[in-house]
């Protein structure tokens, strides 16, 4: 604390007040930064989570609808409340606030949609799907498209003489396919295909699931319109079925099935989950990330242009003075 003397009493001295207040000042005055960057970190962010909670994980149907159209409005009123608040004279702080959560409105809805789409659409689809036993290949597949798991015949078998990967120019993926086929039929009819990406060769060395157990019967449906991007990826399968079918001398049905080949169906349930949990955590910490240098650069660029407001004023009333 810095003093100085008084004249009369030689040795004592006195506080300097004045400099004590402008420490004060600087104090209160950097507490509020950090609460004002708070602020603008977390609420926005606390919005963006709970869009991409609500339209990412919760099953399809009207509930899960409603929660994130609730989600979704509860965070424009957010925005709007913030932004009321600045036009009544309170800090320019709430309309950066405002602008954030509205950046947060449009993120998360479309970063939780995604997840669903990708992950969390086929997980509920198996987990809520039916379940067929004991299915043998020659049936045609139109019994079964209600499927999300078949349990196939224990003459079942993948033909791995007869495979194809078809890489799309569109995508960059290697979209591959394997006949299942039963051992004891000499048809030339193929219902079902063991499918996957970037697990084979154009023509051999298909290693896609459990290819090489061979107890493995089980077939995780790939799903046709749980979403977009399902409906994409079923297409690249049925391109390559129709190729491998000229190639081959298969005929097909107008909608073959496509399964990933599996031992254990419940553990590909597990991982469809925390593949989608996973992708969940990483893009809410991204969404931190982001809030973090978005705040961190709206809050600078105020001050920055608040303290030279307040320097033109002072130089403008220094010239009025002067003229005067």
């Amino acid at each position: 604390m810095a003093a100085r003397a008084d004249p009369f009493l030689t040795d004592v001295e006195v506080p300097d007040y004045k400099a004590t207040a402008a420490m004060a000042e600087a104090a209160r005055r950097e507490h509020m930064v950090s609460q004002e960057v708070a602020v603008l970190i977390f609420t926005p962010w606390t919005c963006y989570v709970v869009m991409v909670l609500a339209f990412a994980l919760p099953p399809p149907g009207f509930l899960s609808s409603l929660l994130a159209g609730a989600s979704w409005i509860a965070s424009l009123f957010v925005a709007r409340q913030a932004y009321e608040r600045h036009l009544r004279g309170a800090s320019p702080v709430y309309k950066l606030l405002a602008l954030m959560v509205l950046l947060s409105c449009v993120a998360g809805p479309l970063v939780g949609m995604h997840i669903e789409q990708r992950e969390m659409a086929s997980y509920w689809m198996h987990k809520n799907g039916v379940t067929y036993r004991d299915v043998a290949p020659t049936k045609p597949s139109d019994a079964y498209q209600d499927a999300s798991i078949l349990d196939f015949s224990a003459s079942t078998r993948l033909d791995l003489q007869r495979t194809l990967g078809v890489r799309s120019p569109g995508t960059g993926m290697t979209y591959c396919i394997a006949p299942v086929i039963d051992v004891s039929s000499s048809s030339e009819h193929v219902n079902y295909f063991a499918a996957d990406v970037n697990c084979c060769e154009p023509r051999r060395s298909f290693l896609c699931g459990d290819t090489a157990k061979a107890s493995a019967r089980t077939g995780v449906v790939l799903p046709s319109k749980s979403s977009v991007h399902a409906a994409e990826r079923w297409d690249h399968f049925f391109k390559a079925a129709q190729q491998a079918a000229e190639v081959y001398g298969w005929q097909l049905p107008e909608r073959p099935i496509f399964v990933r080949w599996f031992q254990d169906a419940e553990g590909v349930q597990s991982e469809l989950l925390h593949q989608g949990l996973v992708e969940t955590f990483v893009q809410c910490f991204a969404g931190l990330c982001a809030a973090v240098i978005v705040a961190m650069w709206l809050h600078w660029s105020l001050s920055y242009y608040v303290q030279d407001k307040k320097h033109a004023d002072r130089g403008r009333a220094a010239a009025s003075r002067y003229t005067t």
